[in-house]
C-alpha cells in the first residue's frame, strides 16, 4: 500500500478548500487498508480490516474524538455530505437495533440484518448531525453512524464556502 512519505505524495496540491488525503487499498471492493491524513500531511486515522465486528478484538475501537467533541463528518448513505456534528461514541448495538426499526427495507430481524453489514460498517461512530440537511426523498437523521476515519477536526476547515442546495436545505438544529 502506498505511504503518504513515498515519492510524489508530498507535491500534490493543497487548497484551502481540502479537508485532508486518503490512501485506500481494497479486496473484493471493500476497504482494506485506508489511511488519512490532514491537509498538512499529518496522520488523522487509519483502517485496517479485521475483528471490528461486535465483540471482536478491534470492536469499537477507539475514535480520535471522545464523545461531546464538535467535528466535522463525512457521511455518504443517501447525502454524500460533510456534516457539522457532535461526537456521541462509538456504534452500539441498540443503535443498530434502532436503525432495523426505522429502516422500511430492512430483513424481518435484526440478526439478519447485522448479517449484511461488514467489518468496514462496524468501525463506525455515532454522531449528532448540528445540521438539518434535505434531499428530495428524505431528511438527514438527527443521529448518524460514520466511519471513524472519516471524522475530521473542526479547525481542518478554514474559510471553506457553504452552497445552498434549494430553499431551505441547510440549516442549524
Amino acid at each position: 500500500m502506498a505511504d503518504i512519505n513515498d515519492a510524489g505524495w508530498r507535491d500534490f496540491p493543497c487548497n484551502q478548500r481540502s479537508i485532508g488525503y486518503g490512501i485506500e487499498d481494497d479486496e473484493d471492493m471493500a476497504p482494506w487498508a485506508y489511511t488519512v491524513y490532514d491537509p498538512d500531511f499529518n496522520l488523522l486515522s487509519s483502517y485496517t480490516y479485521g475483528d471490528h465486528f461486535p465483540k471482536e478484538e478491534r470492536w469499537q475501537e477507539p475514535c480520535r474524538y471522545s464523545p461531546g467533541n464538535k467535528a466535522y463528518a463525512i457521511y455518504h448513505v443517501g447525502f454524500d455530505v460533510l456534516v457539522p456534528c457532535e461526537v456521541i461514541g462509538p456504534i452500539t448495538e441498540e443503535f443498530v437495533r434502532k436503525q432495523h426499526e426505522a429502516d422500511d427495507l430492512a430483513p424481518d430481524t435484526c440478526e439478519e440484518f447485522v448479517e449484511y453489514k461488514g467489518d468496514w460498517d462496524w468501525d463506525t461512530v455515532i454522531v449528532k448531525s448540528l445540521v438539518r440537511i434535505k434531499n428530495a426523498f428524505e431528511e438527514l437523521p438527527e443521529l448518524i453512524e460514520v466511519n471513524r476515519i472519516n471524522i475530521f477536526p473542526m479547525d481542518v476547515i478554514h474559510d471553506l464556502p457553504i452552497y445552498e442546495c434549494g430553499e431551505k436545505a441547510l440549516s442549524a438544529r
